[in-house]
């Protein structure tokens, strides 16, 4: 995997699917 390509946004676009994961599976 390059790390060249944008963490910041790739790990905030995966943290909002998790949250949005989590919080569809939690309700």
């Amino acid at each position: 995997m390059s790390i060249a390509m944008p963490s910041r946004r790739v790990l905030k676009i995966i943290g909002a699917i998790t949250v949005s994961g989590l919080v569809f599976v939690a309700g």
